[in-house]
């Protein structure tokens, strides 16, 4: 493994922190030690950054010692309030008191400009004195808790143990109450004498970089150390606070003359090495890994040595550590919003690690023909157990023409389910494959991606094709590719993005599955197959035997709207094209921010955007909300994806607007949206009786049992038929008995798809019908020898 540069045109002058916004945007700010917080490009090749904040002139007097900025990190809320907090040592003549303080500050990002704060809205939080322009530790740290960590050295002056002074030490604060900040309830020493109540743990030297592990929420801190040992320290997560970790008694496990460790009561480091050419002199603190690019890695805490420029990987169950890279300077790690980790090196540079060949693992293929899928790759003819499938609404990709294939590993079956996502054993691969159109007449193949079970986690590859087009070449990094294209009128540019491995899990989330396109909805269509046309549930199920358990003829399971299909209602399709390109981010624990749903099955009431106020940015347009119905002009949600501008479009990572969402969407809005009709059946849904299904003329006979009325409409109507509350065999019994006089043994595992619409109650009696086979013809069976279903 190595350490590779990313941004190679970019250098900045002594860089400390790198920084992420929490809202999934890849938005993210830098600090230069000088005091310039800067706006990393967008362009992996960019060469120059925008000035977010300069401090250089106000407030920081830049010696090359210790002082200066040292980082910056975005309040949790950053979507919404646009706050940025910065830590760094500012001279005694703007200090209250002391040679030297360290500041912590708050300003917020300028309303008319996103690239820049606003110099007007600075708020000081917290100031420290210092004994000395060194031992300032620097981090800050938003915590699982919504409060503010931050960690401050001990001013070179042997302070680690005196809790009367805010040095040595990691506090916790709540700077969004009080004045200029609260003390959060939790705080060890709350109302003790003598003890200031900001410390949360104490007994530390230079506490220079210490993270949270973003699954667990224990602590790890990496603990600058005097003249012989380095240490990592950790917390594990709801740990009693106030713990002690030695300074200036102990220098990791060892005493530090004339104190010896055993005077006091400490928690030992769980990392310490040696100053000498094995470790090294000065410990940067990393972050335990849980991203998807390094398996191998997962759960390990990794960290380095700024002298030495070691890079190690901690593994805690057996607590050794493994040398894993080496590069100059690192100074400081970052966590992106796909818990891939960026080294910040102080020579200039931003660096992610990289696998290398002959490092010891198994490499996966470098090409597209090494991987074995097909059996003529220049052809893309497929090896036989390599299925092809389609999709009813696709993901918008620029343009390109698409074909998708699934491979399960022999023996196995995946796990169907009508409405969520399904799951797929370890091994499971997922092709898709993309043409771009060069010409009126001509495509060319530019990429093939493949998505791969492993054994605790799916990981993206991407292939890129040859000028030949007889084979395609992995990518280990993002890249940005321009082709020309004849548009029969003349020739123009269009930019394609090869993603990273990183990014590749950055659409498929683990809200949604990590599986887009291969569920019921979506894959409920007919497809041609080598041996006749099916539709492909069917030959799933019934042709491969791809499922656990047999599963219903098609017509009784529902299926997405087909967004190019005019016969289809417009709200329909809407609702299908967003759910398809927006709902894997957003939807309830997806990683985008809002608490938006742009699933398929929700009320539109139910989607957090109709008539709501946007709350990560307006783009200045006057009453803008993220949908106003009758107005597309003022929806940020359509603006966004009509936006030519990458950095402002929806959805992430395409580089052009799509024509049909922008005429699709805009018509949906302007048209007013039904007046929330849902079921788009002419009844608003504040006062249809059933708004998941269009019954426009409202019929209601009343319940299974009566004629009365009951409020719910024929076409919703509740299951609970002998009255238990529940929905369960003995419903379903009486209710195939209602509709066929016929009872039917082992119909208890018909009882999940009861309720179809997945609210608990509801049930869609015309597509019961259907499932029951009271007017299905039989499916077209084309299972055979002659048909490439047939692994």
């Amino acid at each position: 493994m190595t350490a590779v540069r990313i941004y190679p045109n970019l250098t900045l002058a002594n860089p400390t922190s790198l920084a992420y916004a929490p809202d999934g945007s890849g938005f993210a700010l830098a600090t230069e030690q000088s005091g310039l917080v800067r706006v990393m490009p967008t362009d992996p090749n960019g060469s120059s950054t925008a000035v977010f904040l300069d401090l250089t002139a106000g407030e920081i007097q830049y010696d090359a010692q210790e002082q200066g900025l040292l980082s910056v990190v975005f309040d949790p809320n950053y979507a919404a309030n646009h706050f940025i907090y910065v830590d760094y040592v500012s001279p005694g003549a703007r200090c209250q008191a002391g040679n030297y303080c360290t500041k912590v500050v708050r300003y917020t990002r300028s309303a008319s400009n996103p690239n820049q704060a606003d110099p007007a809205t600075r708020r000081p939080i917290i100031e420290m004195p210092d004994d000395a322009a060194f031992h300032n530790g620097g981090q800050l740290v938003f915590g699982p808790d919504g409060m503010l960590y931050v960690s401050v050295g001990d001013g070179g002056t042997y302070n680690g143990q005196d809790l009367s002074r805010l040095l040595g030490e990691i506090l916790r604060i709540d700077p969004n109450s009080g004045n200029p900040y609260a003390i959060p309830p939790g705080n060890p020493f709350i109302g003790q004498s003598g003890k200031r109540a900001e410390i949360w743990d104490y007994g530390l030297r230079n506490p220079w970089r210490f993270t949270f592990d973003r699954m667990t929420g224990d602590l790890w801190i990496g603990d600058v150390g005097q003249g012989a040992w380095e240490e990592v320290d950790f917390v594990p997560a709801g740990a009693t606070a106030g713990k002690n970790f030695g300074w200036a008694y102990c220098e990791g496990t060892h005493d530090y003359p004339p104190n010896q460790c055993n005077a006091i009561s400490s928690t030992p480091p769980v990392i310490e090495y040696p100053h000498d050419s094995t470790g090294g002199f000065a410990v940067t603190g990393g972050y335990v890994y849980r991203g998807d690019t390094f398996p191998e890695l997962y759960g390990a805490y990794i960290y380095a040595d700024y002298v030495s420029g070691k890079v190690w990987a901690y593994n805690p169950a057996n607590h050794a550590s493994t040398l894993i890279a080496n590069m100059t300077n690192p100074v400081s790690f970052a966590e992106d919003p796909l818990a891939e980790l960026v080294i910040v090196s102080r020579a200039g540079g931003f660096y992610r690690l990289q696998t290398t060949q002959g490092s010891g693992g198994q490499q996966f293929p470098t090409t597209l023909s090494g991987t074995g899928l097909f059996s003529d790759t220049a052809a893309l003819t497929p090896k036989p157990g390599l299925v092809e499938y389609d999709v009813i609404s696709p993901l918008w990709s620029d343009g390109a023409l698409k074909r998708r294939w699934i491979a399960l590993p022999s023996g196995q079956v995946a796990g169907f389910s009508p409405d969520d996502p399904w799951t797929f054993p370890v091994g499971t691969v997922l092709v898709k494959h993309f043409d771009l159109r060069v010409s009126p007449t001509a495509t060319r193949r530019i990429e093939t991606r493949l998505l791969l079970r492993q054994v605790d986690r799916w990981v993206g590859y991407t292939y890129r094709w040859n000028s030949g087009q007889t084979d395609a070449t992995l990518l280990t990094a993002a890249l940005n590719e321009p082709f020309t294209i004849d548009t029969g009128g003349g020739t123009t540019t269009q930019t394609w993005h090869y993603p990273s491995p990183s990014e590749c899990l950055g659409c498929h989330t683990n809200a949604s599955g990590r599986v887009l396109g291969m569920r019921t909805r979506q894959l409920n269509r007919a497809f041609t197959y080598a041996g006749g046309s099916d539709n492909q549930l069917h030959a799933f199920g019934s042709c491969l035997g791809m499922f656990a358990q047999p599963i219903e003829a098609p017509s009784f399971y529902p299926a997405i709207a087909d967004p190019n299909n005019a016969a289809e209602t417009l709200g329909a399709r809407a609702r299908s094209y967003l759910a398809a390109n927006c709902a894997h981010c957003h939807q309830p624990g997806g990683p985008a921010p809002g608490g938006m749903n742009m699933r398929y099955e929700p009320l539109l009431g139910e989607m957090n955007l109709i008539g709501v106020a946007p709350t990560s940015g307006d783009l200045g347009i006057s009453g803008a909300l993220r949908i106003k119905v009758g107005s597309s002009a003022q929806s940020v949600l359509w603006q966004r994806v009509a936006s030519t501008d990458p950095t402002l479009r929806m959805a992430k990572g395409t580089q052009i607007p799509d024509p049909l969402a922008v005429s699709l969407l805009r018509t949906w809005i302007d048209s007013g949206l039904g007046v929330l009709d849902s079921d788009g059946d002419g009844a608003a849904d504040s006062a249809d009786n059933c708004p998941y299904e269009p019954n426009a003329t409202q019929i209601d006979g009343g319940g299974w049992n009566s004629s009365t009325p009951d409020a719910i409409g024929d076409a919703c109507q509740c299951a609970n038929l002998e009255g238990s509350g529940v929905v369960n065999t003995a419903d379903y019994t009486r209710l195939r008995q209602y509709l066929t006089g016929v009872a039917t043994p082992g119909a208890e595992r018909h009882l999940r798809y009861l309720d179809v619409n997945g609210r608990g109650s509801i049930l869609d009696v015309a597509h019961f019908k259907r499932a029951l086979m009271l007017a299905e013809p039989p499916p077209q069976q084309i299972c055979g020898a002659s048909t490439r279903l047939v692994p």
